[in-house]
């Protein structure tokens, strides 16, 4: 097993707490959740889950050698960061996600 495979719990942890920081902001100074916060509630997610599967592979599975997951893993990770960074700077709901909670709430 390689040590530098638990980067990926770090970064898990790093996500986890930067979703409860912000939406502990969000809840202490009674805002209404921007569009940035969404996206990036939605794309911390996927990213955590992302991490968690790479930590996995690699720990409990000893996977040495890259396989589809790891290629997937890099193009998610890297996309879902320039859509963040994206709605981060120009405040667009590029993916209808702030529409799609209006959707589920009024259900």
């Amino acid at each position: 097993m390689d040590n530098t495979s638990w980067v990926y719990l770090d970064w898990i942890m790093y996500d986890i707490v930067t979703i409860l920081i912000i939406y502990a902001f969000h809840k202490v100074k009674s805002v209404e959740f921007s569009t940035a916060a969404y996206y990036v509630f939605f794309g911390l997610t996927i990213n955590t889950l992302l991490f968690a599967g790479m930590l996995f592979d690699t720990i409990a599975l000893d996977e040495k050698e890259p396989w589809f997951f790891w290629y997937l893993y890099t193009f998610t990770v890297n996309t879902v960061d320039i859509i963040m960074i994206s709605v981060l700077i120009l405040n667009r709901d590029f993916l209808l996600l702030k529409r799609l909670k209006f959707l589920y709430k009024n259900e």
